[in-house]
């Protein structure tokens, strides 16, 4: 009788700093945390120019992060107008030659931060592409 074997899926190592050379002002890093868990930082703007950080944790068998933003605290934060903290989603997969393509759906009030758009943007953006490692 033959046993079914559960397989582990690989390890991924994404690790990096990755920009892409026609778009400047925005880039991601990915680090890995042992052999378990890489985190992403993706750093951008949002329309007004503002600087806007994206950060995720995930498991080191996917390229799929949840993505959360990142603020600096302080005194303010009680006045600024409030996002839910999902910003979205992202996904890479290698495609090697030290490329990763991605798909990313992000909060639109991150990108459109003012309510003053009409129409309003759909609630959700979609962004793909393919980034370089750096290095």
């Amino acid at each position: 009788m033959a046993r079914n074997k559960s397989r582990t899926p690989p390890t991924l190592d994404l690790s990096g700093v990755y920009y892409n050379p026609e778009k400047s002002g925005w880039g991601i890093f990915i680090d890995n945390f042992g052999e378990e868990t890489h985190s992403v930082a993706i750093y951008t703007h949002n329309e007004r120019g503002g600087q806007v950080w994206l950060v995720g944790a995930a498991p080191r068998t996917t390229g799929y992060f949840q993505l959360t933003e990142a603020r600096a605290t302080g005194f303010m934060d009680s006045i600024r107008n409030k996002i839910e903290s999902d910003a979205g989603t992202i996904e890479f997969t290698d495609i090697g030659n030290g490329k990763l393509q991605y798909k990313a759906l992000i909060n639109s009030l991150i990108v459109y931060p003012a309510p003053q758009f009409s129409p309003p943007p759909p609630a959700i953006l979609e962004f793909s592409g393919v980034v370089n490692k750096l290095g």
